[in-house]
């Protein structure tokens, strides 16, 4: 049986079918624009995309917007699953006033032992209102997850960030996404959103001063290791040439997100930066 994943983005809906697993497969790569971020834009897209291209409806992974929901890394004591479910059900609620749904992906443990976790929540009603859209369309979804948790997945499986500190800048539309990776670990990321016109020498200069902020928060952390490469995705091959003299003037190296990673396959043409959210959800 192959598996389905979908990610909502600002401005399209991308769709991969393929097989899930540690080193998993992209059999087909399939992506639509939306006029409009939100249920009455998505559903159109989505049911013209399980037309067109006669996907299942069954056993679908939904990858939510970056906007949909909070993400923070807490410490923890050593504790029993049920305790660390309510501890991470308690510091993501916070004094939200609406009930929330909150899960997390353990990331290790800090330089004092304690356990570090990526928390991630949504408010139910939001939430709800996701699962409401795709059974008006007659698909049944078999997980939800958010796009951080598939890119510490991503992490984790490539190879090439084995040790590495290192910076991924994730395009969406008019944001980036900063993924700061120490020795070969997820750290910290922050989404900003980019007030120049994509491959303009100022855009490159915003940029450059993005990934400054990034280092001068990255040294203040004292860990002993230092940003060495800058990779991209999500974008074509001249905004990696556009951003490379601003960053490339801080000292540090600018390359392609690697286009390859864990997967056995992708398809023809296509760039494993280009499809982060679908692919991440992928790997099992």
């Amino acid at each position: 049986m192959e598996n389905i994943v979908v990610a909502l983005r600002e401005e399209r809906i991308q769709v991969t079918v393929g097989k899930a697993g540690p080193r998993p497969s992209i059999r087909a790569a399939y992506s639509a624009p939306v006029k409009q971020a939100g249920p009455e834009g998505w559903a159109p897209v989505l049911a013209e995309l399980w037309t067109a291209h006669g996907l299942p409806r069954k056993g679908v992974t939904l990858v939510l917007p970056d906007t949909a929901a909070a993400v923070r890394t807490i410490s923890a004591p050593d504790m029993s699953e049920k305790q660390l479910v309510e501890l991470v059900g308690h510091e993501m609620q916070g004094r939200d006033p609406d009930p929330v749904v909150a899960d997390y992906v353990p990331l290790g443990r800090d330089s004092e032992g304690h356990l570090r976790l990526l928390c991630a929540s949504c408010r139910r009603e939001v939430l709800e209102g996701y699962l409401d859209l795709f059974r008006e369309q007659g698909i049944a979804l078999a997980s939800v997850t958010v796009p951080l948790a598939g890119y510490l997945k991503l992490i984790r499986s490539m190879p090439e960030m084995a040790g590495q500190t290192c910076l991924w800048l994730c395009f969406e539309e008019a944001s980036v996404l900063s993924v700061l990776i120490e020795d070969g670990a997820y750290r910290w990321s922050s989404r900003s959103r980019i007030f120049s016109e994509p491959g303009t020498l100022d855009f490159g200069t915003e940029i450059a001063r993005n990934v400054s902020g990034t280092m001068q928060f990255q040294t203040t952390g004292r860990t002993g290791h230092s940003i060495g490469t800058v990779y991209l995705a999500g974008g074509d091959k001249d905004l990696l040439e556009v951003c490379r003299p601003g960053i490339e003037g801080l000292g540090l190296s600018v390359a392609p997100l690697p286009e390859q990673g864990p997967f056995r396959a992708l398809p023809a043409g296509e760039a494993l930066g280009d499809w982060l959210d679908c692919a991440g959800a992928m790997i099992r």
